[in-house]
């Protein structure tokens, strides 16, 4: 049971790791997008509340 539970794992890591490597490049672009619309909408909060 100790050798299945040590190589399952490794296993279940592999492909998580290829598919970072593969995709990082899509969630950079997708937390640039995030981080500019948060602060569009912080600045459309503070706008509304300023005026």
């Amino acid at each position: 049971m100790v050798p299945q539970a040590g190589n399952s794992p490794r296993k279940l890591q592999a492909p998580v790791g290829r598919k970072k490597g593969m995709f990082r490049k899509g969630s950079e672009v997708r937390d640039v997008m995030l981080c500019l619309v948060t602060v569009l909408l912080l600045e459309m909060l503070l706008g509304t509340l300023a005026g």
